[in-house]
């Protein structure tokens, strides 16, 4: 039996509000609930823990604990922005007419994350980078690869602005994650009114058979 849960990841990056948007296109379609997650993992440049090893042996127990309060502080800003943004990113998808929505504040790595949560979903959303990934790159963020390569479930990758999702490109080369991917389709009558295009390139072996073997699932579909 499927699950009727959708997970979406945000965070402060500009594909938030695509994320919350497409993650309410797909509940609307597939009849789902949506959890929005945000991990808190140690950013880029954020000190160590414990930076009493680097300060030296004459260094005063009030620095010590002037470090240790400011590291404090800085993780209670942190939570406090990420239950901000949760609460946002709820307010929006709740605002598209998707009436049960949770939010979840984690911490830890994103991949690790949600490939501990996942056998609660269905599908998995989030953006193509995160907040801390140069925008100036054409590649994915790195984070957003590992999930995608580790993950069980299908990953609906948001852009950076949401726009309706009217027809599906499905990339086919007959193998068994090709095959995965129609059977997803097939599973889901939400998508049957969307128009499908198979595309193999190439000339794989088999390719007629696979071919007609995709067409065929699909036509039975609807």
């Amino acid at each position: 039996m499927f699950m009727s849960k959708i997970l979406a990841c945000i965070d402060a990056s500009p594909y938030g509000a695509s994320v919350c948007d497409h993650a309410a296109w797909a509940a609307l379609r597939l009849n789902a609930e949506v959890d929005l997650l945000h991990v808190l993992d140690r950013a880029p440049d954020a000190p160590p823990t414990d930076v009493s090893g680097s300060i030296g042996l004459g260094a005063s127990e009030q620095l010590l604990e002037q470090l240790t309060q400011l590291d404090a502080d800085r993780g209670r800003l942190r939570m406090d922005r990420g239950r901000a943004l949760l609460a946002e990113a709820e307010r929006r998808v709740h605002d598209t007419g998707v009436a049960e929505v949770e939010v979840r504040l984690r911490h830890g790595g994103l991949v690790d994350t949600v490939h501990e949560m996942e056998a609660e979903f269905r599908l998995v959303v989030l953006g193509k980078r995160g907040e801390h990934v140069d925008f100036a790159k054409a590649h994915l963020g790195g984070s957003v690869e590992q999930v995608i390569r580790a993950s069980a479930l299908p990953v609906l990758m948001a852009p950076r602005a949401f726009k309706p999702i009217e027809r599906i490109l499905l990339a086919f080369d007959g193998g068994p994650s090709a095959r995965k991917a129609v059977e997803f389709l097939v599973s889901e009558p939400g998508l049957r009114d969307l128009g499908c295009h198979v595309v193999m390139a190439g000339r794989p072996r088999d390719a007629d058979a696979h071919l007609q073997w995709v067409e065929e699932r699909l036509s039975a579909w609807g």
